[in-house]
């Protein structure tokens, strides 16, 4: 490291040389491997592509995937493209098998990078997801959420005027006839709740209280959920099974995190492509827990990591910081992904390039702001999430079908979630 720091002094002091010795580097062609669960084609498209211009020195290869499925991962690989949560449902655990990633803090600090331009609720995500309160990685997409409504609902007016929060959802379930009151409810809706209330399933210190507060706010809203469909019994494998037909087949309403983070097409499931590029669905907010408080999970859904062993760190970070900047993510916001750069040029040219989001409400997934992530989380070890996350299942589903009530609910919330509160 010092002798980086001696050559770019030198370079200050000698800059004519040193831009012809810089000249003479990137004339050497550097191949680094790439690890990620794309498909040749959308690796071509999305990523080779666009940075041969930029980087005309550098050949990205990408790694086969032959017999890895989905979630290939190359320990040898120079950058890793990982997509979070996926492995799970909707939250994220320590794992022997991860991704040999190098800490990029000092890569950070020498390049100039702006760590500003990123929301500081998804730095924190991504330094709980690394060891020990290190960034072993760049947020390169985030979850974007909002509530896709069919145009044949009768509350879409009501829904598209903004403000929407979980009462108001309860209100809508309520006023469906009896075969599609409830149709929308997933098990797994209540880890959004968590990650919108600040909790999610990583281990931080707590308020008790406080925490006691959130857990009734989500207990209050299964319980408006149930109080809404009379005489509907629901069924676990429904709730906890359901796939992309049934979610095509709701004509009414549908909150992110309704589908499963199980991939399909190589990507994370999303509403946004399976539902938004329909021309019977748009968007209004993502529900809120109260109007006061309109605020989104923050949640990054893809990370790039440079591997350990690579011998091209610093041409690999280029790379990556690239992927992050605006131009990049500029570009790929207009294909409907979602940009982790606050930045409301980017917003505003959301979708632009997928003519089926046209006159959409895409503003509805950029006005709220974003949940509080916890500072200086980590992550548990997978076999205690993976237990945390069927014992929610159970409390969830034990209310529904009225086995304890909301005081019960709370009480168990607390009881599970008791190991991740520092």
């Amino acid at each position: 490291m010092k002798g980086r720091a001696v050559m770019i002094l030198v370079c200050i002091f000698l800059s004519v040389g040193c831009t012809n010795h810089t000249r003479d580097i990137e004339r050497v062609k550097v191949e680094l491997t790439f690890s990620t669960f794309l498909t040749e084609e959308q690796f071509e498209q999305e990523i080779k592509e666009p940075l041969k211009e930029q980087f005309p020195n550098i050949e990205l290869i990408r790694l086969d995937d032959s017999g890895k499925g989905v979630f290939s991962l190359h320990h040898g690989a120079d950058i890793h493209h990982e997509m979070l949560g996926g492995k799970m449902y909707f939250n994220d655990s320590s794992y022997e098998s991860s991704f040999p990633a190098i800490d990029l803090t000092d890569l950070i600090a020498e390049s100039g990078f702006r760590t500003e331009t990123i929301p500081q609720p998804l730095w924190n995500h991504v330094r709980a997801i690394s060891s020990n309160g290190e960034v072993e990685g760049l947020p390169y997409i985030r979850k974007l959420y909002g509530l896709f409504v069919h145009e044949g609902f009768s509350g879409k007016d009501a829904a598209s005027q903004g403000n929407v929060t979980w009462d108001t959802v309860a209100n809508m379930n309520a006023a469906l006839p009896p075969t599609d009151k409830g149709r929308w409810l997933r098990y797994w809706l209540v880890f959004e709740m968590m990650n919108q209330l600040s909790i999610p399933l990583v281990q931080a210190e707590h308020d008790r209280e406080e925490l006691r507060s959130k857990f009734s706010k989500i207990a209050r809203a299964v319980a408006q959920f149930k109080a809404g469909s009379a005489g509907i019994t629901f069924s676990q494998e429904d709730l906890l099974n359901g796939d992309s037909g049934a979610l095509e087949n709701i004509q009414t309403f549908v909150p992110s995190g309704t589908a499963t983070l199980y991939a399909q097409a190589r990507r994370n499931y999303s509403e946004i492509e399976h539902l938004l590029g329909k021309p019977e669905y748009d968007v209004a907010n993502f529900p809120y827990f109260s109007e006061d408080e309109p605020v989104v999970p923050a949640r990054v859904q893809e990370i790039l990591q440079i591997g350990e062993n690579s011998s091209y760190k610093y041409e690999a970070f280029e790379i990556i910081a690239y992927m992050v900047s605006e131009p990049f993510q500029l570009k790929n916001a207009r294909i409907g992904l979602g940009p982790v750069l606050d930045d409301i040029r980017i917003y505003e040219q959301f979708g632009q390039d997928v003519p089926a989001f046209e006159g959409k409400n895409i503003a509805a997934f950029f006005q709220p702001g974003l949940a509080e992530y916890p500072i200086n989380a980590n992550m548990l070890v997978q076999p205690l999430v993976e237990q945390a996350e069927v014992k929610i299942f159970n409390i969830v589903d034990s209310q529904l079908k009225g086995e304890i009530d909301e005081e019960e609910a709370t009480r168990l919330y607390m009881e599970v979630y008791a190991p991740f509160v520092r």
